[in-house]
């Protein structure tokens, strides 16, 4: 009983202290003369609040550089959660620490009524047969494949909204956009006609130029996969040309069906446009992409643990040879290796992994972009 009196003597004398001390404050607050208002023009300087970037977050977590670096480009420098995430799901990947540059490219998307009626003609199309254009998406390649470090990725995005910017205020692009059919025995596609695309080239040219200047780590690639040039061979196609690629590297057999639906795609139908920056691992160039649409713990030392909705990367002579039902392939979610069954399997475009780092849409007018 003492020992209690004495602890609530303690909290009354503790409190009775705090009081007195509150109570001095707000005296001495209200004894003070109130602060004086700058002369005007005069204003005080307003205060300063450090600005911390997601890499340096990142390195503050306790990540090395390089792969705080790599982890934030996989992402599309979108945040620190997507970077340092995909780093927790990288930590078995044996590659994690490879400082090879991701291979960049830039597209023109459409939306809309032109967009529906390609991914009708492609859905149709795959009842004839598969070919080599529904590996990627609908699109316009304006920069075919360049490499840029990790570490010039986040740079990327306002160089595009630069090059866009500063054409279009000056050159406005034709919408809807002049397009013209091709077909021929190799080759299905929707070409840009003028004047819309000079514009889009000279997009395309700053674009470029500003990268080159300010990422050292900047190599131009001459390769190009389903909207690149070189698939065209005719005369009025050249890799100058700007085109939409509908169908590519399809048999004799397939052509007059394809020929058919072509038809049903209406060059003047209605539809937005997007600038769209990608990026891609370029280890994984050359490879088909499957979606796994039934996970799988793995019962063997060799097997791939596979979550359902992850990608798995398989070469096409793995498949072909494929005599068990099992292939080796990479996981998209985690970079390991190992054994996965194929009948878990399911392909798909090898655009579905890219990581998206700018998307800007083109005005109605054609004058200006929206992000």
């Amino acid at each position: 009983v003492y020992v209690v009196r004495f602890r609530v003597a303690i909290a009354f004398q503790i409190l009775e202290r705090y009081i007195l001390r509150c109570g001095s404050a707000l005296m001495a607050a209200a004894a003070t003369p109130p602060r004086r208002c700058c002369p005007p023009g005069h204003q005080r300087p307003a205060p300063t609040c450090s600005h911390t970037s997601p890499l340096q977050m990142l390195l503050q977590m306790g990540f090395p550089q390089k792969r705080a670096e790599k982890a934030l480009a996989a992402t599309g420098d979108r945040s620190v959660q997507l970077a340092s995430d995909w780093l927790a799901a990288r930590l078995n990947d044996p590659n994690l620490d490879d400082t090879s540059p991701r291979e960049y490219v830039l597209y023109m998307r459409p939306s809309g009524p032109l967009s529906t009626q390609i991914y009708n003609f492609w859905d149709e199309g795959q009842k004839i047969g598969r070919n080599a254009a529904q590996n990627l998406m609908p699109h316009i390649t304006l920069c075919s494949y360049f490499k840029v470090g990790a570490e010039h990725s986040s740079r990327l995005g306002e160089m595009l909204v630069s090059a866009a910017t500063s054409v279009l205020s000056s050159s406005a692009l034709l919408l809807p956009l002049p397009l013209e059919k091709y077909c021929s025995q190799n080759y299905m596609g929707l070409f840009v006609t003028a004047p819309a695309a000079p514009v889009l080239q000279a997009i395309k040219r700053h674009f470029l130029q500003a990268a080159a200047s300010v990422c050292s780590g900047l190599e131009a690639s001459s390769s190009s996969s389903g909207g690149g040039g070189s698939v065209v061979s005719s005369s009025s196609a050249t890799e100058e040309d700007l085109h939409l690629t509908l169908a590519y590297s399809y048999s004799a057999t397939q052509y007059p069906g394809l020929e058919a639906l072509l038809q049903g795609v209406h060059v003047k139908a209605s539809a937005s446009w997007e600038l769209c920056l990608y990026s891609r691992e370029s280890r994984f160039n050359g490879l088909e992409l499957y979606r796994c649409h039934r996970g799988q713990d793995p019962s063997h030392s060799d097997s791939l643990s596979l979550l359902t909705g992850d990608y798995v990367y398989v070469s096409a002579e793995a498949v072909s040879a494929c005599s068990d039902g099992w292939v080796t392939g990479t996981s998209w979610l985690t970079g390991c290796s190992g054994l996965v069954p194929l009948n878990c399997l399911v392909r798909v475009p090898e655009s579905d992994t890219w990581t998206l780092h700018r998307g800007l849409t083109i005005t109605s007018d054609g004058k200006n972009i929206e992000m």
